[in-house]
């Protein structure tokens, strides 16, 4: 009996390494490629808003809800159709992201390269601030302070749909997490680009 477990764990070991190790010699060691187009490397790495606003996305669960990966078009032409990418997400894509998240259930649509069709931090704002109604997306109204104004409106100030309009004297500021999250999306563009 004591053989036969042992043999058993043997086999599991020894395929658990065949798996492994050749995959950690061939894509640990992946570099990130020379941008041909412009300074640095590709992918680009994340700012310091952006790095906090990904630890943000992470703990909000966003990507229950969204992707971050263009299927290959052998799989599902429908991704590239929809202009979320002009190819599959490579590996590579993710290497300068410290926690990838690539999602595996689409209810809201994927974010790969969110930056290429939105570049307006204020439009994504309000729709962290007052997404709902006709989108299955939650309301992140907790990541913005109401503040009576003081003065002149601040610049920050959100300017909303009326039906999430405040009474006079009274504006929306996005807190420091939601400049982060904006500009992690923001910063989503280079899995699955023309690069």
């Amino acid at each position: 009996m004591k053989k036969m477990v042992l043999l058993l764990f043997s086999i599991i070991a020894l395929s658990w390494a065949a798996l492994c190790i050749p995959s950690v010699f061939v894509f640990g060691r992946l570099k990130p490629l020379r941008n041909t187009e412009g300074p640095g490397t590709l992918p680009l790495p994340l700012s310091g808003m952006a790095l906090t606003g990904m630890r943000v996305y992470g703990t909000l669960g966003c990507a229950a809800c969204h992707t971050q990966q263009i299927r290959q078009s052998s799989f599902t032409p429908a991704d590239i159709a929809r202009h979320w990418g002009s190819r599959g997400s490579l590996l590579r894509d993710t290497l300068a992201h410290p926690t990838y998240f690539p999602g595996s259930l689409r209810i809201g649509p994927d974010l790969s390269n969110y930056a290429l069709r939105q570049q307006d931090p204020t439009a994504v704002h309000r729709l962290l601030y007052a997404s709902g109604g006709a989108r299955m997306m939650p309301r992140y109204a907790f990541l913005y302070r109401i503040e009576k104004i003081q003065g002149a409106e601040s610049s920050q100030a959100l300017k909303l749909p009326d039906r999430f309009r405040l009474p006079i004297g009274y504006q929306v500021i996005p807190t420091y997490e939601a400049e982060c999250l904006v500009a992690y999306l923001l910063s989503l563009k280079s899995k699955g680009s023309n690069e």
